[in-house]
């Protein structure tokens, strides 16, 4: 009998430990998910979206949704994405017309070099597979993955390799937007595309601001966040100092295949003049694209304009001889005259790419420029001056 009693109390013990620890699993289970759900509410509170104008993030049944904005959608296939950790039936459930991403992204492909510095500050290099236009990446960590063919040249959009794509098994393509015959084409291969489209923005900060955007993709989110409020203190605090100063004006582009391209003044190059402190010639236009208009135009306008602001891409350093060869009616300009010329030579560094993530260097480059004396001991990384000795 005392054997069977002792039987019976070990029989108990383990069958009431084993239920313990199977409620104790379960409810831990549940936490798990529920803090999940939460955190995802907290962090899109958090990183409520202040300058971009292009996408929204929502919350659904827990679900993360990114919308793109600025996409005509009238044109183009839904870019509405759901992101999902484990639940991908749900997802969907949650929003029918959204494309499901599985997150983190584990192996992406990127159709434009200008992504890198975003996967490159939230710390996800690893992740790309692919990548077009590979000559012209300047991360050092990335080109070193190409050099040694961890990433691989994908095409370029119009003249993409399918057969590369495909084999590289990537979980996304994260591209500009694309054609509508690409992009379907893609999507019959069953690979996932996601639009980014920063380059829409038409303010300097909207365009970082996409740095969320990515992060979301990747569990990145308090890391873009952090680092955008901090960008945005540094690009307000050089924005304040040009309040109350006088404003000199300047005007931007030069003549390509016989007409002159000028940014529109509601153009992310006009905002950046107005945050400098300067009077961009045609601030009153309400374009943000480029406006083309002949020589004869331009001249007329911007003849007395104090600086003049043009993009190069060269080896060699531009000087104005070089500029007057070109086409020698530029000395009819005040700031060609004056040597007051702001270059950025995009063969040197990588405007459209870092520094989308460093409008504030940008920023300060140009109210160094245009207000000489105001910084102290600032470094100019982005533009300069040209002058006959560089």
């Amino acid at each position: 009998m005392k054997v069977e009693s002792l039987r019976s109390k070990v029989i108990y013990y383990w069958c009431y430990t084993s239920i313990t620890l199977l409620i104790v699993a379960c409810t831990s289970n549940q936490t798990d998910i529920y803090t999940e759900e939460k955190a995802d509410t907290q962090i899109v509170e958090k990183s409520t979206i202040t300058h971009a104008k292009g996408f929204s993030i929502n919350v659904v049944d827990g679900f993360k949704i990114i919308t793109i904005n600025n996409i005509d959608k009238a044109k183009s296939p839904s870019h509405k994405y759901i992101l999902y950790r484990r639940d991908k039936k749900s997802a969907i459930k949650s929003c029918n017309d959204c494309i499901p991403i599985k997150i983190p992204i584990q192996k992406a492909i990127f159709l434009s070099t200008a992504l890198v510095p975003f996967s490159n500050q939230i710390g996800v290099n690893n992740s790309i597979v692919g990548i077009s236009y590979p000559k012209y990446v300047k991360n050092a960590n990335v080109k070193q993955q190409i050099a040694d063919g961890k990433i691989k040249n994908v095409g370029a959009p119009g003249k993409l390799d399918y057969e590369t794509i495909v084999s590289l098994k990537a979980d996304v393509i994260i591209t500009n937007p694309i054609t509508s015959k690409e992009l379907n084409k893609l999507r019959e291969l069953g690979i996932t595309t996601i639009i980014n489209a920063e380059y829409l923005e038409t303010t300097p900060l909207g365009r970082a601001e996409w740095i969320k955007f990515m992060a979301h993709f990747y569990n990145k989110e308090e890391e873009a966040i952090a680092f955008f409020n901090q960008l945005v203190k540094r690009y307000e605090t050089y924005k304040a100092l040009t309040n109350k100063l006088d404003k000199p004006s300047v005007f931007a582009g030069r003549i390509q295949n016989g007409v002159w391209y000028v940014p529109g003044g509601d153009s992310y190059v006009a905002r950046f003049f107005e945050d400098a402190g300067a009077n961009y010639i045609w601030k009153d236009n309400t374009k943000s694209g480029s406006i083309p208009l002949e020589f004869e135009s331009v001249l007329a306008k911007a003849k007395a304009a104090d600086f003049w602001r043009i993009l190069t891409y060269s080896n060699e350093s531009f000087t104005y001889l070089k500029f007057y060869e070109e086409d020698n009616r530029y000395s009819n300009f005040k700031a060609f005259k004056e040597k007051k010329v702001i270059e950025s030579n995009l063969k040197k560094v990588d405007f459209y790419g870092q520094g989308l993530l460093e409008p504030d260097i940008i920023l300060a480059d140009l109210i160094n420029i245009f207000h000489p004396g105001l910084l102290d001991n600032h470094q100019a990384k982005y533009y300069a001056l040209i002058t006959d000795g560089n």
